[in-house]
């Protein structure tokens, strides 16, 4: 995933200025610019990136497999909002069988973060 990420999203990134990882880099520039007041949070969100489940291996019970299902595609959707303009590919890395492999083998996630930001008091 990552060879597939450097060869067709970092550089266009990097080129409009834009980064990776903007959910760590964020809540210090909040910081800086003393946006971390009282009443700020980060929602954090955790969940499966791959839903394509091996023989045998899905749930027990239909409506958790619905849910990370619908939570993944969600996901999809999301990235390919943020990032699909950047992206040179002609298919998305989860469209990719190896990649799908290489997301089950390592329990890869998604992670989703909302910032809500409250200015400090002078």
């Amino acid at each position: 995933m990552q060879a597939w990420l450097d060869e067709r999203l970092l550089l266009n990134l990097q080129r409009h200025f834009r980064c990776m990882s903007p959910s760590q880099l964020l809540p210090s520039w909040l910081a800086d610019a003393q946006l971390r007041g009282e009443g700020s949070m980060i929602t954090k969100l955790k969940f499966p990136a791959v839903t394509s489940w091996p023989s045998g291996a899905a749930p027990d019970n239909a409506e958790a497999e619905i849910a990370v299902e619908l939570r993944s595609e969600v996901a999809r959707m999301l990235w390919n909002e943020v990032w699909g303009q950047y992206v040179t590919a002609d298919k998305w890395w989860w469209e990719d069988s190896d990649i799908i492999d290489e997301c089950r083998r390592l329990d890869t996630y998604w992670e989703v973060r909302m910032i809500e930001a409250v200015k400090q008091p002078s």
